[in-house]
């Protein structure tokens, strides 16, 4: 977990949002299918 955040703040801001959406996405894959049907309509 550390050489990934090292590794993005290595990168410019330009790709900061997209960065943030692809780790956003694989988390999704990580937490249960059941807990993000619940907190994606929050955002």
């Amino acid at each position: 977990m550390l050489i990934t955040l090292a590794g993005i703040n290595m990168i410019n801001a330009h790709h900061h949002a997209y960065l943030v959406a692809l780790f956003t996405s694989a988390m999704k894959l990580v937490v249960a299918p059941e807990v993000w049907f619940v907190i994606d309509p929050m955002q």
